[in-house]
């Protein structure tokens, strides 16, 4: 096209090669600038952030339009008690709510670690927890009575882990569990589209209420 026909252009930068006539700047100098956090600002997205697809367990998936993560993340963020440079383990997968948004973008805004495990494994859990000094994991469904299941050993309370976030944890299993392993347990309820609507610890109070 015709430097005409492009009424919208405000730049020409030259990739290869100096300034020249008609050329606003070149790619090199651009490059010799401060390196610095671009001036910007956004407190309400002017569009959808995400879209992420329910588990499809009482229907087919659903793609959940999401305009503002945070309020629904934030509770259950926090409540993995993680510190800067320690490690969130989760064996969940990125297309999952809690995989990608609580451990995933919870790890960025904790400046935390995240640990990636290959997939859940009863037999394996408590060895990755220990390879990867994880100090928070997450934990679904029948997780917690599959990792009751495993034959007791005299170092089931010598891990790393200090909270399992969990969701459908079976009464019978909460105490037991968390005595066995010394693992504090965190319940929460909601969905994908609001993650972190309830959450308890073990008394039944709650943590918080979004």
């Amino acid at each position: 096209a015709e430097l005409g026909e492009l009424p919208f252009l405000k730049w020409r930068v030259a990739i290869v090669g100096p300034r020249i006539a008609g050329i606003d700047a070149a790619l090199a100098d651009l490059m010799l600038a401060a390196d610095r956090e671009p001036r910007v600002a956004v407190e309400n997205a002017v569009g959808a952030v995400g879209i992420l697809y329910t588990s499809g367990t009482t229907g087919a998936p659903k793609g959940i339009l999401a305009h503002n993560y945070e309020p629904f993340l934030k509770p259950l963020i926090e409540a993995c008690g993680v510190g800067p440079g320690e490690v969130m383990m989760t064996c969940m997968p990125l297309f999952h709510g809690s995989g990608l948004l609580v451990f995933g973008t919870g790890s960025i805004r904790l400046d935390a670690k995240l640990a990636l495990a290959e997939g859940f494994s009863a037999s394996n859990f408590w060895a990755d927890c220990r390879r990867y000094n994880a100090v928070a994991s997450n934990l679904f469904g029948v997780m917690i009575p599959y990792l009751m299941k495993q034959l007791e050993r005299p170092d089931d309370r010598d891990n790393p882990l200090r909270v399992a976030l969990s969701l459908g944890c079976p009464a019978t299993e909460w105490s037991d569990f968390e005595h066995r392993f010394d693992v504090v347990i965190r319940e929460f309820y909601g969905a994908t589209d609001a993650s972190g609507f309830l959450l308890k610890d073990m008394a039944g109070e709650d943590i918080v209420t979004a």
